[in-house]
């Protein structure tokens, strides 16, 4: 019984990065519904940029888990930060094949809206990046740069409505 609050505390960086993954997977899921919404139709291109997303989000499992368990390797924060970077640049560029193609997508005209969506779906992608370059320095602190995303998002979002206006 004295042994489990070791064991408990040997565990805080596995579930820091789970924890972590979810999160940034969660904030992704958003935005991929958010672009969804304004989808009308899907060919063949758009479908394979999906299908990409797909499989970089099949890796976060594993990247999480090799960052949770050496915590302190910059290799094994770097794959991680490498892989959400992936991810969020799928979301990117799905972001941008719905904005120019007006087959797929006809209904987001306000241009302010989307420079708001372009720069939302830029954050978790940038933040990834930095938290690369910081994985050669500071593995937990390249990791520990994701709870700077929300601020980042906030300042995004504090002057402007970010939901289209609904359509008849």
């Amino acid at each position: 019984m004295a042994v489990l609050p070791g064991v408990l505390a040997g565990l805080l960086p596995q579930i820091f990065t789970l924890v972590l993954a979810f999160i940034v997977l969660a904030v992704f899921w958003q935005a991929h519904n958010r672009q969804f919404r304004l989808v009308q139709a899907v060919d063949t291109v758009h479908l394979w940029i999906i299908i990409f997303m797909l499989i970089a989000i099949v890796l976060v499992p594993f990247s999480t888990d090799i960052s949770g368990d050496y915590p302190y390797v910059g290799v094994a924060a770097l794959l991680f930060n490498l892989n959400i970077f992936v991810v969020g640049l799928m979301i990117a560029l799905n972001w941008r094949y719905i904005c120019s193609h007006p087959k797929i997508c006809n209904q987001l005209s306000d241009p302010q809206l989307r420079k708001i969506w372009s720069s939302e779906v830029a954050l978790i992608p940038a933040v990834a990046l930095v938290g690369a370059v910081l994985s050669f320095v500071t593995p937990v602190g390249s990791l520990l740069i994701y709870l700077l995303a929300p601020f980042a998002w906030y300042l995004l979002h504090r002057n402007s409505s970010t939901e289209p206006a609904p359509h008849a």
